[in-house]
């Protein structure tokens, strides 16, 4: 009777055990294996006018950085950035990550250098972190080239 019952302590002990490695492997493996996140949402119905003010925002858990360009027609493949699309290729506008992994911005599409260069199209916009680029996401919004606009050449004083 006596070996009946260390056996079942020898039991219980590796069995605790066997739940401490389980639990050790459950916690370590999500810090050793997280590689983080890039995302990017925009917010709206995607439709936009050149001129418009758009809000993008996403999460970033790889660093504290973010890199946003924009891609499409006439556009370098690897993307410029969204205020200068006369910018060097694959470069783009930096925003801060919030200590949450969280990130917004505010595209004020009026402001654009190079604006010239949009037509009514699909544009791709990539988020990437700025240290690790392969980490990235990406959307996609229709642009529309207003049909009337007006380009400020020179200014006017009043009575001109």
């Amino acid at each position: 009777m006596a070996r009946l019952n260390l056996d079942k302590l020898r039991l219980n002990s590796l069995f605790y055990l066997f739940v401490m490695l389980i639990a050790v492997i459950c916690i370590i493996h999500p810090v050793l294996g997280e590689e983080g996140i890039v995302s990017i949402s925009y917010r709206g119905a995607g439709g936009y006018t050149l001129g418009d003010v758009i809000t993008f925002d996403g999460r970033n858990t790889v660093g504290n950085t973010t890199l946003l360009k924009i891609t499409g027609p006439g556009l370098p493949e690897a993307g410029v950035p969204v205020y200068n699309l006369d910018g060097n290729p694959g470069s783009g506008n930096t925003i801060p990550v919030n200590a949450d992994g969280t990130w917004k911005f505010v595209w004020y599409s009026a402001n654009i250098a190079g604006i010239e260069k949009m037509i009514t199209a699909r544009y791709t916009m990539i988020a990437a972190d700025l240290t690790n680029p392969e980490k990235k996401a990406s959307t996609t919004i229709l642009m529309k080239k207003p049909e009337f606009y007006i380009n400020q050449l020179s200014s006017a004083n009043p009575g001109d």
